[in-house]
């Protein structure tokens, strides 16, 4: 089963966003876009190197370990 979008709610600092990570239409490369509160992000993409999320303007507050988490929403990894 392929993954079409998972929508969950996020705290960044005192504000509460909607997250949205989703399948583009037609985009065939096995991407997702990240969506905050219906605004493009960023996206989470297979590279030669393995799986990357690359903003689309630099995020700074975010570590390692947030990103791995999002990898791992699409990937399927560490799920119980």
């Amino acid at each position: 089963m392929f993954l079409v979008s998972i929508i969950f709610k996020a705290a960044f600092g005192h504000e509460t966003k909607i997250v949205e990570l989703s399948s583009p239409n037609g985009g065939g490369g096995g991407g997702y876009h990240i969506m905050v509160d219906r605004l493009y992000w960023g996206s989470i993409s297979n590279t030669m190197l393995g799986w990357r999320v690359l903003f689309q303007h630099p995020k700074d507050e975010f570590s390692g370990g947030d990103l791995q988490v999002l990898i791992d929403m699409v990937t399927g990894e560490n799920q119980t």
